[in-house]
């Protein structure tokens, strides 16, 4: 099964980026294998928020100059390791975030029902929710779900993997 012309297409026009970060003491940010685990992930969230809403703003110009590929896909997917990496993330992001807070939004812990969040059994509907940044654990978002907008295309414009892939 090919997908169609206009799809390839889009495929084609994807971008993929390295962008390695270093903490305050010049040095790469590990997230994977460190023994002090919340340190990384909160420096991590300090430097990529001024990214991330520049990411929102040409997901945005995307959407107006040429809607037929990116209409209401001004969302990005945050992937880290663990639940608990993402409420760190989430924490951290909130508290440094400039501007709407409310779009920020966690994958919470499938037995945590008091907790800020969508479940993953709800993930599908995220594109729904009026929030634009998922952050998710990358095994949690796999094979089986598609997290799409109303136009059926993918509801994320942006996805960044701040973990090692597997």
């Amino acid at each position: 099964l090919d997908p169609s012309a206009t799809t390839q297409n889009a495929i084609a026009l994807s971008t993929f980026e390295y962008i390695p970060q270093t903490g305050k003491d010049g040095k790469p940010i590990r997230i994977s294998g460190p023994s002090e685990k919340l340190d990384p992930v909160q420096q991590l969230m300090e430097m990529l928020h001024p990214l991330l809403q520049k990411e929102l703003i040409s997901l945005q110009n995307l959407s107006q100059t040429d809607p037929t590929l990116w209409e209401d896909r001004e969302r990005i997917l945050l992937l880290l390791n663990s639940y608990e990496q993402c409420e760190w993330a989430f924490d951290r992001l909130r508290d440094v975030w400039l501007g709407d807070k409310s779009l920020l939004l966690p994958l919470k812990r499938p037995d945590d029902e008091d907790a800020y969040g969508i479940f993953r059994s709800d993930i599908e509907d995220f594109a729904s929710t009026g929030k634009k940044i998922l952050i998710a654990p990358m095994q949690a978002i796999g094979r089986g779900y598609n997290i799409l907008n109303q136009q059926g295309k993918a509801a994320f414009g942006a996805i960044y993997f701040l973990t090692r892939p597997m």
